[in-house]
């Protein structure tokens, strides 16, 4: 995990900023996916993309996790089964973003174990 600019906290989704070789990236969007850490998954919500939203220029990968309170910089974080959800927007102000990514929570079911 590498340090974001905290946005996603102060939006009340605390996401953990991956580093990724960018040639194994799927296209950018919203995606739900199964992560885990330190032996446990989580369900998750994946954002790939440039953060229009913020005005950025790179490509990010930033995981939420539900039921995750922990911080992990420096740690390994694992994802898979991503499963497409939308593509990334330019919304009209930051309540209409938190407003979207809660819509996008109730596309996240729980972890497939085993």
């Amino acid at each position: 995990m590498i340090a974001g600019a905290g946005r996603g906290h102060r939006l009340g989704f605390p996401t953990a900023n991956l580093a990724l070789p960018e040639k194994l990236l799927p296209k950018d969007g919203v995606y739900a996916a199964t992560a885990r850490h330190d032996g446990r998954d989580y369900a998750a919500l994946v954002s790939i993309g440039t953060n229009p939203q913020f005005g950025g220029e790179r490509r990010s990968v930033e995981a939420w996790l539900r039921d995750f309170h922990h911080t992990i910089y420096g740690r390994e974080l694992w994802l898979r089964d991503l499963r497409y959800l939308r593509e990334q927007r330019l919304f009209a102000n930051s309540g209409e973003l938190v407003a979207q990514m809660q819509r996008d929570v109730a596309a996240v079911g729980y972890p497939s174990y085993g």
